[in-house]
């Protein structure tokens, strides 16, 4: 008789399951919004997409805080970065958020490095030598520079601004009109400030139109005085115009 086989059942041992166990605890839930997105999925040791994500499908808005900005001090190498690397990366890597670092970008006046702007063009020797010496708008209107990158050099230099308001020069004809027409007329047809006319006329002893000279009677103490005493010490010693008495020093010299 033919030997029945019996059928070996082989029992396979139960895979082991492997227990997947989430990073979102209550209490790391709780941590979205409230510290920035790189700094929670470096301490959670997860990517910052993922935490984003997370973030997002909860609804929670991202970190913000108005004051970080004053509180984090920046070093020289981080702010050499701004306009270099894009806000998101200088924001991951001091673990601040991009809003903080657009922030700080645009007090320096620091365009982003996706804005499309022209390069600013290197400083030439020249132009170096005539920054604080004629004032911010000639120097615009001769080397083509906006007057914000003029004061924007300055600084950086330490060079104060020119204090020089009028260069143009007194021409010497202009001392005949002296007198015959106001001082405001006058510097609107010289093109200067009243203040160079009136400055002018005094200097030369001239009086102003529709003055009458006075006349004053130069007896020895008055001569003696004039050649001790200063124009205005003379003018108010004896109560005589200070043109009066350039005027009595010329006659004298000539």
């Amino acid at each position: 008789m033919k030997k029945k086989t019996e059928s070996k059942t082989t029992s396979k041992a139960p895979k082991k399951k492997t227990l997947f166990v989430s990073a979102w605890t209550p209490a790391n839930l709780k941590k979205l919004g409230k510290m920035p997105d790189p700094k929670l999925a470096e301490l959670l040791g997860m990517s910052q997409k993922g935490v984003a994500k997370k973030r997002k499908s909860l609804q929670i808005e991202p970190f913000r805080n108005r004051n970080h900005l004053e509180k984090h001090v920046w070093t020289k190498a981080q702010l050499s970065w701004l306009g270099k690397l894009s806000d998101a990366e200088i924001a991951r890597r001091i673990g601040v958020n991009a809003t903080s670092v657009a922030t700080k970008r645009k007090k320096l006046r620091i365009a982003s490095p996706g804005t499309a702007h022209t390069p600013r063009r290197p400083w030439s020797k020249e132009e170096l030598k005539y920054l604080g010496k004629i004032n911010d708008v000639q120097f615009s209107r001769k080397f083509k520079r906006a007057r914000r990158i003029i004061r924007d050099k300055r600084a950086e230099l330490g060079i104060p601004p020119s204090v020089v308001t009028n260069v143009k020069p007194w021409n010497p004809t202009w001392d005949k009109k002296l007198g015959k027409k106001s001082d405001p007329e006058l510097a609107k047809e010289f093109g200067v400030k009243p203040q160079r006319v009136s400055d002018r006329r005094a200097k030369l002893g001239i009086p102003g139109f529709g003055v009458r000279r006075p006349t004053v009677a130069w007896t020895e103490p008055l001569l003696k005085d004039l050649q001790k005493l200063s124009d205005e010490a003379m003018a108010k010693k004896h109560d005589i115009p200070v043109e009066t008495i350039i005027r009595k020093r010329k006659s004298l010299q000539g």
